[in-house]
């Protein structure tokens, strides 16, 4: 299970109401909590590496910034 977390704001700019503008800032985090999510272990027998994990199934914590321009 992953915990994915946004928050945003917006901000008013500009000087008339026909031209009011706004500016609009997200901040976005996927798998927020970076756990791990283990794939399963290898099966094969006659592997040297027999009942080890190597990989993991989702990605690990990342963190994105955006701003965007609204007029």
């Amino acid at each position: 299970m992953t915990l994915d977390f946004a928050v945003a704001r917006v901000f008013a700019i500009g000087g008339t109401i026909r031209e009011r503008a706004h500016l609009q800032f997200r901040a976005e985090a996927f798998n927020l909590a970076n756990h791990p999510n283990f794939e399963q272990a290898n099966a094969t027998p006659n592997s040297p590496s027999v009942g080890k994990i190597t990989a993991t199934l989702i990605d690990n914590r990342e963190i994105q910034l955006a701003l965007k321009l609204i007029f």
